[in-house]
């Protein structure tokens, strides 16, 4: 599970604030799986 928390701003100021939450599915193994094991597969990959 990932969380993503962010804010839009420009000159004229703050716009929205929030926060984003979700997961990485591994589509292989069909199953949840930790961004470090993605991240792996794609270098394994090379």
């Amino acid at each position: 599970k990932w969380v993503f928390q962010f804010e839009i701003v420009s000159a004229h100021g703050v716009h929205c604030i929030g926060t984003q939450t979700g997961g990485f599915y591994r589509l292989s193994d069909k199953k949840i799986t930790s961004v470090q094991q993605v991240f792996q597969d794609i270098l394994a990959a090379k």
